[in-house]
């Protein structure tokens, strides 16, 4: 899968606001932070691949850290619009 693929079905995991939630607080560790984010938006990549999607997301947080405080710091419209801007810059790298 591309980047761009596992940011697309990523996002189609957490459309419905149901579907999304906030872990803050909940994290075993520095580690554990990423983790809960990869497991529940990035299911079914490869680690490698997940790193990718994640540093595409990551690019997109104008005040940098972590997505998993970017989710939790944020509403749910914000966290689709992140994903929204990291689909876009892919998109935009893989025609260039």
């Amino acid at each position: 899968m591309t980047t761009r693929e596992i940011l697309i079905a990523a996002r189609k995991r957490i459309e419905d606001p149901n579907d999304w939630g906030k872990a803050r607080g909940e994290y075993p560790s520095e580690a554990g932070r990423n983790s809960a984010i990869t497991a529940c938006w990035l299911d079914g990549a490869s680690w490698a691949e997940r790193n990718e999607a994640l540093d595409a997301l990551r690019a997109q947080i104008p005040e940098g850290g972590y997505v998993a405080d970017f989710n939790d710091d944020h509403t749910h419209d914000e966290v689709l619009a992140l994903f929204d801007r990291a689909i876009e810059n892919c998109s935009e790298r893989s025609t260039a």
